[in-house]
């Protein structure tokens, strides 16, 4: 008899459910570049806070088209994709989304997902809302510049000299000398 009794509850309870005709969600970061770290950044609207929550982020790092290594909010393996901790520069990553709904709610294969502004299409799966490949970023591939040589610069004159522009960069540093100038302080 429990069982029955459970089977039917769980039948009331999915005749109750209100079925979500819209999802939005809000302010997902898409600008990473060489070194960040990815963050949690899926909002769900307040006019639907009571409907749905994320249940996870995810970024996947490709390579040659194939996945290679994984990042999830939720801190879960949910493959057997090794997990990356930040961006590597110039890599490509592909962003997806699961998103849950509450109690007394429900998807279905006719919800319409927006993400960021932009409508996306979604695999309803289970009860839950998988929006796979919602956006691919490369990563920038900046590197900061710590130390910049100068190198047989001439720096000190003596009282009418002409000024004179020497100077160079090591071979194979990653800048270039543009200009030089000489210009007098205020002392002089």
């Amino acid at each position: 008899a429990p069982t029955t009794a459970s089977a039917e509850s769980s039948q009331e309870s999915n005749q109750n459910t209100s079925v979500i005709t819209e999802a939005t969600i809000e302010d997902v970061r898409f600008n990473y570049g060489a070194g960040d770290t990815p963050e949690t950044s899926a909002f769900v609207t307040p006019v639907d806070y009571e409907k749905y929550d994320v249940a996870y982020e995810c970024w996947q790092q490709f390579e040659n088209n194939e996945p290679v290594a994984a990042w999830y909010s939720d801190n879960g393996s949910h493959g057997s994709l090794p997990t990356f901790t930040e961006f590597e520069g110039g890599k490509k990553y592909v962003y997806s989304l699961m998103l849950k709904p509450k109690d007394g709610y429900s998807f279905s294969s006719d919800t319409v997902i927006t993400v960021n502004g932009q409508k996306v299409s979604a695999p309803f799966v289970g009860g839950s809302m998988y929006i796979p490949a919602i956006k691919t970023i490369t990563t920038s591939t900046v590197t900061f510049i710590d130390v910049v040589e100068i190198n047989d610069a001439t720096i000190s004159f003596k009282d009418g000299d002409k000024p004179v522009f020497t100077g160079n960069v090591p071979d194979g540093a990653n800048y270039a000398l543009r200009a030089a100038w000489w210009e007098l302080d205020s002392k002089t």
